[in-house]
Order: C-alpha cells, then structure tokens, then sequence
C-alpha cells in the first residue's frame, strides 16, 4: 500500500486500550501506511469517575505484558525497529532479557514527569496538576496558592505539596525496595494501583 503523506516526517503515538487489544499490528500498520517515521506506544491509564477510580478502557497489566510480549515481532518487522513503549507497567511483568533487548535498542521510556519531578501541568485555569489524568484534582492555583516565580518555588517545596508527591511517588510494593531496576521503571504509572493490588501484580525482579 502506497503511503498517503510521503512528505510526513514525525511518528504517531497509539494508546493500548481495549478497544483494539487483538489489533495493535493492525494500528501500527495504518500508520506506518499514512507515512509515520515511527510509533511510540503508551497504555490507557487510571480515569476517575464520580471521585472514584475507573478502570475503563484499561487492559489489566498481566495481559497487557501478555499481548505486547505476542505482538513484539511482527510490530519490530511493520516499524523496521522504530518502535518505542512508554512502559507504564512494571517491569518484572515482562522477562529480563526482554526488557534489556529494549533498553539496548532504545525502544523503551518509562517514569513519568510526576514521579521524576521534574515537569509542571498547567490547566487552561492557571491550576497545577499531578498528572493528566488528575485534571479533577488540582493542588495549587496561581492567584491563590502563588503569584510569581518564587512563591511558586516556596510553594512547591512546602510540606502540603512535599507531602502529595511523596505518597503519590512511594514504593507501589515492597518488592520495588529491592529492585534494581526501580530507577529505570519507577512501578509503572502509580495510578494504575487505585484499580489493582501492587502486592497481587509485583514480583522481584533481580539477577
């Protein structure tokens, strides 16, 4: 099939969701065809509902591993390699090697600007978000909670906010203590442990 933009020079990013779980080749495939250089693929997180965490549109992490670890191959040979995961599930879902076969060929990101603390969502209101995904939940709104750069930097580090991102960003199980690989994979996207049991999904993953 001819590509319909030969002229497109970007890559097209595709949340997994379960609208097309058995057809992530199939996606890949179409953009491919409409002349992306490449694909990143992410995973349709935690929404929120009446104050209360949904789980719709999520594939639950074990089979997401599952069908990533199935469609791997054929996804390298649609892509020629230019493939990239932004693995918001922990790594020990996965096996070792196939993990490190990522890494080395750069087909992986993972730990997102929240745990990282390193990025600032602003909403079209001037309120600061944890996460996408939170756009319900702001904690801090510029004219309230601060004015200008330096209240926003004292804001930032004052034990309310310190507080918010610390429970947000600890261990999601125990195992994650002990994990060497915890820096590179940070547990997965910690909203996903609103809907599932950290304990019931994490393992140990060591040499």
């Amino acid at each position: 099939m001819k590509r319909a933009c030969s002229h497109f020079n970007s890559q097209i990013s595709i949340t997994y969701n379960t609208f097309y779980c058995g057809y992530l080749p199939e996606m890949v495939q179409f953009a491919i065809n409409c002349g992306s250089k490449g694909v990143k693929i992410d995973f349709c997180s935690t929404i929120f509902t009446n104050n209360k965490p949904d789980s719709r549109y999520m594939i639950p992490p074990e089979e997401l591993a599952f069908n990533v670890m199935r469609d791997y191959p054929k996804l390298m040979e649609i892509t020629d390699g230019k493939l990239v995961f932004e693995m918001m599930i922990p790594f020990c879902l996965f096996p070792r090697e196939f993990i490190e076969e990522l890494k080395k060929k750069k087909q992986i990101t993972s730990v997102c600007q929240l745990k990282k603390g390193k990025g600032l969502i602003w909403d079209e209101y001037g309120n600061i978000l944890m996460c996408n995904a939170l756009f319900d939940y702001p904690i801090g709104h510029y004219g309230t909670d601060f004015t200008n750069a330096e209240s926003l930097k004292r804001w930032l580090n004052s034990p309310i906010v310190l507080g918010y991102y610390n429970r947000i960003g600890a261990y999601p199980s125990s195992s994650c203590q002990f994990c060497e690989l915890y820096q590179e994979c940070g547990g997965g996207c910690p909203l996903r442990w609103a809907i599932y049991k950290p304990n019931e999904i994490v393992k140990s993953f060591t040499k």
